[in-house]
């Protein structure tokens, strides 16, 4: 497969994708460290974002989640 279009950043969370997209030599960022991101650059509130994200099918396990809200 030949790629003929850069990415300037892809977004993935799938751990397999993630992989193949380095190899492919992909800058690959997750869902979290981009809200992280935004929110340090104060152009979103990281709870609200966080807790839209939460309603969807997008998964973390509790652990992680609190541990996201005690750093943000």
């Amino acid at each position: 497969m030949e790629l003929e279009e850069t990415a300037y950043l892809l977004l993935m969370d799938d751990k397999a994708g993630r992989r193949e997209a380095k190899k492919l030599g992909f800058p690959v960022i997750r869902t979290i460290a981009l809200l992280e991101k935004a929110a340090s650059r104060e152009l979103i509130h990281f709870e609200d974002a966080f807790g839209r994200l939460l309603t969807t099918s997008f998964y973390l396990s509790q652990a992680d989640i609190l541990k996201l809200r005690k750093r943000n």
